[in-house]
């Protein structure tokens, strides 16, 4: 099977061609940024020069760019990025963007918002299961670099949700931690980026990352410092990350979107910011993000994180 960049520019502008365009307020904007044409992992030509990036202006997809990104971003105006999780093409992701807009609806709390959808690199490239999940595991971690790094440059006081499904949790939740001067596998941002964002917020969905990870000597105990909010819509029917201890090997740590937060190993000043709840009765057992986004409980997330004074949803 042939690997993700192959003949990328040509399949990306067949997929804007053919897709519908996404219904979205008028008052708001939506982007769409590719990583699948840049580096996975990290190497000695490592730059964000191949990313590419779309504005959706009169329901049509025009190219755009870094600068303008940067530019265009109002810190009046919060930012809601969506990362999706493996196994996902190019298209699905402008799919996805269908159904977040149709949540966004639903959101009163502010009159405009900017969306952000993030593609990268997650078609299936490996025969076997679990050397394929590897690979992506390893890949998304290189995303949270070029996702802090971009975030790094917006301007100060820009109010930031970032919104990971499955594999697309250990994206956000890296790019935090980078930004709180972490580390991912051993990487920093080497004072190439810093945190002046007003607010960052985080909204999980049936995360692929080791429940472990969020405690207070886990992978991510800056980005929970960090981090102003989180919420944990988790799943302990869900199928998919029923097999999560099966990546590494037999018997290793069940998945934070299986089990929910281990509220005692969390920090304890960081007990109050987490809101988590079994989504079972909604999405049964599906490792799908559609099912999250087409949920109530999606969009009253969305809602209190985009409110400067939130109340915290009750749900389901």
């Amino acid at each position: 099977m042939p690997k993700p960049s192959f003949c990328l520019p040509l399949f990306v502008a067949v997929v804007l061609f053919w897709l519908p365009s996404v219904p979205f307020a008028a008052e708001s904007e939506i982007w769409l940024i590719s990583t699948r044409n840049a580096p996975h992992v990290a190497t000695s030509a490592t730059s964000d020069a191949a990313i590419q990036y779309w504005k959706l202006e009169n329901n049509s997809w025009q190219s755009s760019g870094r600068d303008d990104f940067i530019a265009s971003q109002s810190p009046d105006v919060p930012v809601i990025f969506l990362f999706h999780g493996n196994w996902t093409n190019h298209g699905d992701v402008v799919q996805m963007g269908r159904h977040a807009a149709r949540s966004l609806k639903n959101v009163r709390s502010v009159e405009k918002v900017r969306l952000v959808l993030w593609s990268w690199p997650s078609d299936r490239v490996l025969a076997g299961i679990r050397p394929d999940v590897r690979l992506k595991a390893t890949w998304a971690d290189f995303q949270a670099f070029y996702v802090a790094r971009l975030l790094a440059e917006l301007p100060e006081e820009t109010r930031v949700t970032l919104v990971g499904f499955s594999f697309g949790a250990r994206i956000s939740l890296g790019a935090v931690e980078l930004l709180a001067d972490g580390n991912i596998a051993g990487r920093t941002l080497a004072g190439n980026g810093h945190n002046s964002l007003s607010q960052i917020d985080l909204l999980l969905c049936a995360p692929a990352v080791d429940q472990c990870w969020v405690a207070a000597n886990g992978r991510y105990r800056n980005a929970m410092n960090l981090a102003d909010r989180l919420w944990i819509l988790y799943n302990t029917e869900d199928h998919g990350l029923k097999f999560y201890p099966l990546i590494d090997s037999i018997g290793g740590p069940q998945a934070l979107g299986f089990t929910g937060p281990p509220i005692r190993s969390i920090a304890e000043e960081n007990r109050a910011k987490i809101q988590a709840f079994d989504m079972r009765n909604v999405v049964g057992s599906r490792h799908a993000f559609a099912s999250y986004l087409d949920s109530r409980a999606f969009y009253r997330c969305i809602d209190d994180a985009m409110a400067q004074f939130p109340e915290y949803a009750q749900f389901p």
